[in-house]
C-alpha cells in the first residue's frame, strides 16, 4: 500500500473541498468585521493566536456549509440528468453495491473527477460570497475605482458561474464513469 498516495488524498481532499472554499468565502468578511468593530480589532491585537484559531474554525465551518450547498446543487444536477437519461437512474445504486477485489483504473480516475466536481460545487458559492464581500470592502477602503471593481466583480461572478457550469458537466461525466465501472466486472469475466 502506498501510504504517501493515501496521505496525499486524505490531506488534499479536505483542503480542496472544505478549506479553500471556506477561506475564499469569508476572507473579505473578516476584514469587514474588523473595520466595523474596535473591540474585534482590540481583541485581535491582544490575542492573535485565539483569533486565528477562531478564523480557522470559521473557515472550516463555512467550508462544510458550502459543501452542503454544493450537495444540494449536485442533487439538482442529478435529477436533471436522470430525467434526460432515465436509463442511468438505478446505476448509482448498482455502483455502490459493487464488490470489486482489485481497484480499477476507472475508480482512481473517478476519484480525481469527484474531487474536482466537489471543488467546483463549493467554489461557485464561495466566489459569490467573496465577490460581495470584496465589493463591500472596496466601498469601505476605496482601494479600486468603481469601474475597476465592477470589472473584477463581473469576472469573479463569471468565474463562479463557470464553475457551476463545469460542475454540471462533471456530474454527467461521473455518471458515465459509474456506467463504465459497473460494466467492468462483466467485461473481465
Amino acid at each position: 500500500m502506498d501510504f504517501a498516495h493515501v496521505l496525499k488524498n486524505e490531506i488534499f481532499r479536505p483542503l480542496a473541498i472544505v478549506f479553500i472554499p471556506g477561506a475564499t468565502a469569508i476572507g473579505p468578511w473578516v476584514l469587514i468585521f474588523g473595520h466595523y468593530s474596535k473591540k474585534i480589532r482590540w481583541f485581535w491585537d491582544l490575542y492573535p493566536t485565539a483569533v486565528n484559531v477562531m478564523i480557522f474554525v470559521a473557515v472550516m465551518a463555512i467550508g462544510l456549509i458550502l459543501e452542503d450547498i454544493g450537495s444540494r446543487i449536485e442533487i439538482t444536477w442529478d435529477n436533471f440528468l436522470n430525467a434526460k437519461h432515465p436509463e442511468r437512474k438505478g446505476k448509482w445504486k448498482q455502483y455502490l453495491q459493487l464488490n470489486i477485489q482489485d481497484e480499477l483504473v476507472g475508480q482512481r480516475f473517478l476519484r480525481t473527477i469527484y474531487i474536482r466536481f466537489k471543488f467546483e460545487l463549493s467554489m461557485g458559492p464561495a466566489l459569490a460570497s467573496f465577490t460581495v464581500g470584496a465589493i463591500w470592502l472596496n466601498g469601505l477602503q476605496g482601494v479600486l475605482s468603481v469601474s475597476s471593481m465592477a470589472w473584477i466583480a463581473t469576472i469573479l461572478f463569471g468565474l463562479a458561474g463557470y464553475l457551476l457550469y463545469e460542475s454540471f458537466a462533471s456530474s454527467d461525466h461521473l455518471a458515465e464513469l459509474h456506467d463504465y465501472i459497473i460494466e467492468a466486472p462483466k467485461v473481465q469475466k
